[in-house]
């Protein structure tokens, strides 16, 4: 079989499609930006497989370099994270023989939402959308994060599709390090006003034990709101309070792996592209796969829906006080150690074996 996946800005998720892929293919075409490629070019692969690495990074890109693709005939072309010249998308597809496509949508509502005129019909909301829906009818699936999310576009859009599940990150068998001298609390993401609050962050950090507990803040600030948390946690260390803020993203490995447990005082809603979307609902949060990846427990608020598979491993709060006291209940040592174990068996069924079984499964190769 032989497969080609195309991401220019997920490294991720591509790694996770390029290991599944590498269990059943005999040939993978890689499209994707240099820095991805180099990475991937470093594993050491079990796997006797032929692979043509092609640097892009964008469909139009990948338009430009048509010449590389006479010829080829692939079984399944996986496209993901394609935010842009969706034109030069279907061009692209037309010069060589792509097979079964596979449509990855991160955000329902920006693929799938229409606009409507005079409140009665519904139709494309502009040029772009109508190309974007033109990718969709020439996919013969379409791949989601999360059965919430499938369930969604399944109830608010019926496509005629096949949608298929496949999770952002597998996991490989990380353990963090939880057996520390304090509680420590990783919130993974860029600070930033609309994606959580982290006024709530710091003012319940704040009401905590400032010996027992420590506070990483792991991503770059964004804009002034970002610089204003970095600048009040800074004044918290000051005051005798554990806080460790990120000062390299090569970094972040490191830091998570030490780390009890992730928070994630998600704002729900959100928007891409102008279109609202709900984290849990029509797209979802990366956090969730960091307690995947990592076998790393997670506080997240009530108001999140969460896949139903990984809730085993989920802390949930709806006030401050709520959240106060989750926390506050790590340090019982029976808590923590059954949360521990009850995450790792939730990560154990994200292993790349099972994942990519049931995906190539769902699409119809394994029957």
């Amino acid at each position: 079989m032989k497969v080609l996946i195309v991401d220019f800005d997920h490294y991720e998720m591509l790694y996770s499609l390029y290991m599944s892929a590498c269990r059943y293919a005999s040939h993978i075409y890689i499209c994707s930006v240099q820095e991805y490629i180099e990475r991937l070019k470093e594993l050491e692969l079990p796997f006797n497989i032929k692979v043509d690495w092609i640097v892009a990074d964008s469909p139009k890109d990948l338009l430009a370099k048509a010449d590389k693709f006479s010829g080829i005939e692939v079984q399944y072309s996986f496209l993901n994270t394609i935010y842009s010249d969706f034109n030069d998308a279907i061009t692209w597809l037309s010069m060589f023989s792509y097979g079964h496509i596979v449509l990855t949508i991160h955000n329902a509502n920006f693929w799938l939402m229409k606009g409507t005129r005079y409140k009665l019909f519904k139709r494309p909301r502009n040029e772009q959308h109508k190309a974007m829906l033109r990718l969709v009818e020439l996919s013969a699936s379409v791949l989601v994060l999360s059965e919430n999310v499938k369930k969604y576009i399944e109830s608010k859009y019926k496509p005629k599709k096949n949608i298929v599940v496949f999770p952002y990150s597998v996991y490989e068998g990380f353990r963090g390090n939880t057996t520390g001298d304090c509680i420590t609390i990783a919130v993974p993401g860029v600070i930033e006003r609309t994606r959580r609050d982290y006024e709530l962050i710091l003012n319940v950090f704040q009401e905590l034990d400032s010996k027992k507990f420590k506070l990483k803040l792991l991503g770059p600030p964004i804009g002034d709101y970002g610089n204003e948390i970095v600048a009040k946690c800074l004044e918290l260390k000051k005051k005798g309070y554990l806080i460790d803020l990120l000062d390299d993203p090569k970094h972040f490995e490191h830091e998570i792996s030490d780390t009890t447990v992730i928070l994630a005082p998600i704002n729900i809603q959100t928007s891409f592209a102008g279109i609202e979307e709900t984290y849990g609902v029509s797209k979802e949060s990366g956090v969730i796969f960091d307690v995947v990846r990592y076998a790393m427990p997670a506080i997240l608020p009530k108001s999140l829906h969460v896949p139903a598979d990984i809730s085993n491993a989920i802390l949930r709060y709806n006030t401050a006080d709520e959240l106060k006291a989750q926390i506050v209940s790590l340090t019982e040592h029976s808590t923590l150690e059954k949360l521990k174990e009850k995450t790792v068996t939730v990560s154990q069924n994200y292993s790349i074996d099972a994942v990519s079984k049931k995906l190539f499964e769902d699409l119809g190769y394994l029957s």
